[in-house]
């Protein structure tokens, strides 16, 4: 159990960053991740699913003064699941099309699994363990084992035991591939390393330093030529600041995005021309121009400079640098057009 759950730890923990490292355009890349999620949420399934069809049931029947405790641990597992329920839903939808805004959701609601699965975890560890090391045999024990993983497949099994083995120490490893059947112990020493390294070195493809933030760059820029400010909203931080050069300490979230509304509200078409980008680990500078068509069809190329600052895969702060004498041109044909 210990093994497994270093899995779980290891694995769906790095998944919500892996998610919003992935470029839209990257089909390979979502399938492979999309893939990996599936293992990961079809093992937390089975491995829960035996723990309440076999495990608890049958602690309470050898330790009924602990029922608050096994009721708390089945609790805990109806949570989760419903958790990997809206997970597998937002997993559908980002594989059809791996946008900014579905790119947001799946990694929001993978963040609202691992939260609670980490406190379980830890529970589970720290109070239900001790009485299975008291109360069960260790064909007892076995055989829970057999039956989550045996779920799996058997291609699937053997990944599930390679991230085991990684996720051990090679003492106690050895200590457990023993109390495996003899075929599997066979099947994994003949063919789990070969097949589970390749996978996880692509589930964990390193990438160009910055290059998921040009990504996320791209989808936002993109929103913003489409008048999309619910995009935009999924791309920054509740908390990013929006500053411009007009000597104003800078907007929120709500306010960038209204006056944003009112100002797609009154053009004709806006596009984004990058000149230039420079991408850091943590922000994209660029020089663009906005060819603009103004509501009386009049054309308007207005130059800027734009620091874009992220934080875990999200606009955490804007700093535009913008031609202010445009702006103002741009502004009061917006405001006549209104009018």
């Amino acid at each position: 159990m210990v093994l497994v759950h270093r899995v779980f730890r290891r694995e769906l923990g790095a998944l919500p960053d892996l998610v919003r490292s992935v470029s839209d355009e990257d089909g390979d890349r979502v399938t492979d991740l999309a893939g990996h999620i599936d293992l990961l949420l079809d093992l937390l399934h089975h491995h829960h699913e035996t723990e309440d069809a076999l495990l608890w049931p049958l602690l309470l029947d050898r330790a009924p003064q602990h029922r608050t405790l096994l009721l708390a641990m089945d609790a805990e597992h109806d949570h989760l699941s419903t958790r990997i329920t809206q997970v597998r839903e937002t997993l559908r939808a980002w594989r059809e099309g791996a946008g900014a805004a579905a790119t947001a959701r799946l990694a929001s609601d993978l963040e609202a699994m691992v939260v609670p699965m980490l406190a379980h975890l830890d529970h589970e560890e720290q109070d239900a363990l001790p009485l299975c090391a008291d109360l069960l045999s260790q064909e007892e024990w076995n055989r829970l084992g057999e039956r989550a993983i045996g779920a799996l497949g058997p291609e699937n099994a053997l990944l599930v035991l390679g991230a085991m083995h990684e996720a051990s120490a090679e003492e106690e490893w050895q200590d457990f591939v023993v109390l495996l059947p003899p075929p599997v112990a066979e099947a994994y020493q003949a063919h789990g390393a070969a097949t589970y390294q390749p996978y996880i070195q692509r589930v964990r493809a390193p990438r160009r330093p910055g290059q998921h933030l040009t990504s996320i760059a791209d989808q936002f820029f993109a929103a913003a030529e489409r008048a999309d400010t619910a995009t935009m909203r999924s791309i920054y931080t509740p908390d990013a600041v929006i500053w411009h050069n007009d000597g104003t300490s800078g907007q929120t979230v709500e306010e960038n995005l209204a006056f944003l509304d009112m100002l797609f509200g009154g053009l004709q078409e806006l596009r984004y021309e990058v000149v230039r980008r420079h991408v850091s680990e943590d922000s994209v500078f660029q020089t663009h121009v906005l060819h603009i068509v103004l509501p009386d069809g009049a054309i308007l190329d207005l130059d800027a400079a734009m620091i874009i600052m992220f934080r875990a895969g999200r606009i955490c702060r804007i700093e535009e640098y913008l031609d202010m004498k445009g702006l103002d041109v741009l502004l009061g044909a917006v405001t006549a057009g209104a009018g």
